[in-house]
């Protein structure tokens, strides 16, 4: 019994450039989809951080009976840690007294883009 000799031993530039194609869109959208989660991953871990600092905040009130004059004054008398005063993009948050407003204070992350109030992440709002 003869056996068929094979002549194929190797793949063809179009099936390699073929494969190649195929891993390059499975990785882009992988990037896409993963770059996405990231950012939504970022915005809950500044509305935890927030939800911390405003009921440190609503603490001090409670206790001193008046509003802090700022978040490192939270710091220096020990209702958060010093490292906890920034968002998940590296930025400060925005702390303001409002005696005459419908709450207390203003406590705001601007968000991934600072330049506009799209994505401000709001303490008194986030949960509506």
């Amino acid at each position: 019994m003869k056996r068929k000799k094979n002549t194929r031993r190797a793949f063809s530039l179009l099936e390699l450039t073929l494969v190649l194609l195929l891993i390059g869109i499975l990785g882009s959208v992988a990037a896409v989809s993963m770059f996405g989660r990231a950012e939504r991953a970022k915005a809950q871990a500044t509305r935890i951080s927030l939800g911390v600092i405003g009921s440190s905040i609503n603490t001090y009130i409670l206790e001193n009976n008046v509003t802090p004059a700022g978040i490192q004054t939270l710091v220096t008398e020990g209702y958060i840690q010093s490292g906890k005063t920034k968002d998940a993009w590296g930025r400060d948050f925005i702390y303001r007294a409002t005696p005459d407003g419908p709450n207390e204070y203003e406590l705001i992350s601007l968000g991934k883009n600072p330049d506009d109030n799209l994505d401000d992440i709001n303490y008194h709002t986030m949960n509506e």
